[in-house]
Formats: structure tokens, C-alpha cells, sequence
């Protein structure tokens, strides 16, 4: 019986580090596709090493996983800088969609991306809004199964995190006030980054058209 191929987009990351160790727990085809070298974790995953510009085509492949994503500061979340909106949307938007679209094109029948909660194509907010319209855009594509993992902040080591002590008060604080966001607030509460890659890993076999996950399925793993 052959095996599943996934391929996975962003896997230096911090969902995408764990995406790829779910993965690779498996007995599923692993390829890494990546600007620069990541260190491999197991003889059978692969690295395509690319910079995006001249890519045209990808291997076959399964499953295609988004978790890349432009470093943003936490006060970027709320208003990204000038100087770096060109990145973001390379990034974020621009590459995310030409895999999406190659992968397709290729005979990949199914794509778990990281969004984010809030993602709206009408929002004022630069970040959501561009998390909105990409997945606008991901759904015109064609693939048989899509989902959209919409998480709030995101709680695991990150390297070289700008304001990291600041960021370590705000989820102190933020773990106090968490017993107290209820009902439709509850979704916006901080969640484990390992959680979150488990999640859709696990949610990679229920083949639906297009499904959300939000704070109350990360939990569930």
C-alpha cells in the first residue's frame, strides 16, 4: 500500500516544528519545503530548499501543510510597520498562495493552513485582513478538502522572539484572565503551539470541503 505524501510548508516554525514531528510519528511521506536548510529529524523526511522566485513546480504529494508565516512582533499584530508590510504579504499571502497553487496543480487533493482567529478579508487590521483573503483565495483554488486552523496567541519557546519578557508578562497575565473568557470569548484564548499542529494532523483524516478549527478542538488533543 503506498504511503501518504505530505509536504509541508514552514516547518522551521513554531506550529510548524510540531507539525512536522506528528508527521514524521507516522508512517506517512514527509518532504520539507524551505528557504533554508532545517535540520532534519528523520532519514525518511526530504528538504527541498527554495526561495520561491523560480519555483514552478512541486513533488507529488497528498497533503499540503501551511504554517509559514513573516516573524511579527506582538505590537505588529496590531499595526505592522510600512517597512515590513511588503515582506508580510510576500510572505504570508504571495508565497503561501503560489504552493498552494503548484501543489494543486500537482494532484494535492488536500491543504491544512494556519490562519488565524479573526481572520476576516473586511477587517481593518492588516494581519487579519490578510489572513482573511488568503483563505478566500485558498477556497477558489479547487481542492477536495481544506482547513483553516484559527488559533489565538500562540504559547511555546520561540528563538529570537522580539520583547520576549513582554511577551512572558502578557501570557501571565493572560492565564489569570483566561477562567473568565467564556462562551464567544473563549476562542480567544491563548493555546499551546504542539496543540495546535496535533490537531490538524489528526484533522488531516476527516476529508470535509472545508473546516475550521478554533480553540475548543485544539483543546480536545
Amino acid at each position: 500500500m503506498q504511503k501518504n505524501i505530505s509536504l509541508v510548508l514552514g516547518s522551521s516554525g513554531l506550529v510548524g516544528s510540531y507539525i512536522l514531528k506528528n508527521l514524521e510519528e507516522t508512517d506517512e511521506k514527509v518532504i520539507i519545503l524551505s528557504r533554508k536548510s532545517n535540520l532534519k529529524k528523520d532519514y525518511s523526511t526530504e528538504e527541498i530548499i527554495t526561495d520561491f522566485t523560480n519555483l514552478d513546480i512541486l513533488p507529488k504529494a497528498d497533503t499540503l501543510y501551511v504554517a509559514i508565516g513573516y516573524k511579527l512582533s506582538i505590537f505588529d499584530l496590531m499595526f505592522i510597520p510600512h517597512k515590513k508590510r511588503q515582506e508580510f504579504m510576500n510572505v504570508d499571502f504571495s508565497i503561501v498562495l503560489k504552493v498552494a497553487r503548484l501543489a494543486f496543480a500537482n494532484g494535492t487533493k488536500q491543504i491544512l493552513v494556519v490562519s488565524a482567529i479573526g481572520a476576516n478579508p473586511n477587517s481593518m487590521n492588516l494581519y487579519l485582513k490578510t489572513k482573511g483573503e488568503l483563505e478566500e483565495e485558498i477556497k477558489k483554488i479547487g481542492y477536495e478538502s481544506i482547513t483553516f486552523a484559527r488559533p489565538s496567541h500562540l504559547l511555546g519557546k520561540r528563538l529570537n522572539q522580539p520583547h520576549a519578557k513582554l511577551i512572558e508578562f502578557i501570557e501571565f497575565f493572560s492565564k489569570l484572565v483566561q477562567p473568565f473568557m467564556i462562551s464567544g470569548l473563549k476562542k480567544f484564548r491563548n493555546i499551546e503551539a504542539k496543540k495546535v499542529a496535533a490537531t490538524m494532523v489528526k484533522s488531516s483524516k476527516n476529508l470535509n470541503r472545508i473546516q475550521i478549527l478554533e480553540y475548543k478542538d485544539f483543546v480536545k488533543n
